[in-house]
């Protein structure tokens, strides 16, 4: 057999999934809500499994494991080498997610305490009472030069100078005022996105 050619064998349908942590049988399986230490607990999906040989997590034993999503066709891989413990689950799709919505929002200071670390980036798009709508894209962050440590400032001009000011850390996103022409105004709605990548 051709170097770096995987046997057919080992790529036969495998059954399902209870506990992603003992998936080390090469071979196709399937996966549900049930299913343990998923990348995503609330999903279905098919997960491709391939281990160098050994089929366990004995010394020498490489194995990864690759995760596709039914519902919305995010992927996932993770790694395992020899009897340490399994890497971390990375999407390999990119996509913007809706981190949180605020329907209550005043003028004034608004508390949104939002974790951001798994992000590579941000935006916020808001809806004036009068309709309007402003939309906040913040910088890349994890470390970044162009996010601003203490916090940030962002208006857009489409919209007659609306914007959000977000004040926070590296990782998170603690308070934010929204405002118009330069003065605090009232929202109707914000949503905060993230974009996850690998």
């Amino acid at each position: 057999m051709a170097s770096g050619v995987i046997p057919y064998d080992q790529f036969l349908y495998v059954g399902t999934v209870s506990d992603f942590n003992i998936a080390y049988r090469s071979g196709v399986y399937q996966y549900h809500p049930s299913s343990t230490n998923g990348p995503n607990n609330t999903a279905y999906g098919i997960l491709i499994v391939y281990n160098n040989g050994r089929n366990s997590e004995s010394n020498s034993t490489w194995t990864m494991q690759v995760a596709m999503e039914t519902s919305n066709g995010m992927i996932w891989q993770r790694t395992k080498t020899n009897e340490t413990a399994w890497k971390s689950w990375r999407p390999i799709i990119q996509r913007w997610e809706l981190i949180k919505e605020f329907t209550t929002i005043s003028s004034g200071t608004n508390s949104c305490d939002i974790d951001v670390s798994k992000y590579c980036a941000v935006n916020a798009i808001g809806k004036f009472s009068a309709g309007q709508c402003v939309q906040v894209c913040l910088p890349t962050i994890h470390g970044q030069s162009e996010r601003a440590e203490a916090g940030f400032y962002y208006t857009s001009t489409a919209c007659g100078g609306g914007g959000v000011t977000f004040v926070g850390s590296a990782d998170r996103l603690d308070l934010f005022q929204p405002y118009y022409a330069g003065s605090p105004t009232t929202y109707t709605e914000l949503r905060v996105y993230g974009f996850i990548a690998l």
